[in-house]
């Protein structure tokens, strides 16, 4: 498909990713997230080809307060955008995403020995929201602590 490079059809290419079958549902936002929070930025009066992605970011984090991480999440989403844009302008054929095989799961044998002694254990995390982490063993290791920190670490969105 044959198309102007410009930030219109961009905005339009992004807001279509998720239809295209290039890359899953979530990335597929993750992207037009970034790109939406930097359209901004984006000159109207130059071709993608043309953009200094780098520029654009600096020139959104002049107008808003944001950490380094961010800004490399930002860039690392907005630069796969528009290669991707530019690869579809110029008829290039966007290949399909790669389907993960499943990890295999180890079936966990249980033998009841003893009852493990447990308890629950309250957090308060914001103002208005306690979270409760039930079953926990009364000898809870640091490893173990540790490997259950890693996991609830694993499901914090980066602001």
């Amino acid at each position: 498909m044959s198309m102007t490079a410009n930030k219109d059809s961009f905005m339009q290419f992004v807001e279509g990713l998720d239809e295209m079958g290039i890359m899953s549902d979530r990335t597929a936002s993750n992207i037009r997230n970034a790109v939406t929070t930097l359209s901004d930025s984006i000159p109207s009066d130059l071709l993608a080809t043309e953009w200094d992605l780098q520029g654009i970011v600096g020139k959104f984090r002049e107008r808003v307060e944001i950490k380094d991480d961010t800004a490399k999440t930002y860039l690392s989403r907005f630069k796969s955008a528009v290669d991707k844009f530019i690869a579809h302008t110029e008829g290039k054929e966007l290949t399909s995403m790669v389907k993960r095989k499943p990890t295999q799961k180890k079936k966990v044998e249980v033998v009841e020995e003893e009852t493990v002694k447990t308890f629950s254990l309250p957090i308060p995390l914001r103002e208005d929201l306690i979270v409760t982490i039930e079953n926990l063993p009364r000898d809870l290791s640091e490893d173990e602590s540790s490997r259950i920190a890693t996991i609830i670490q694993s499901f914090a969105i980066k602001q």
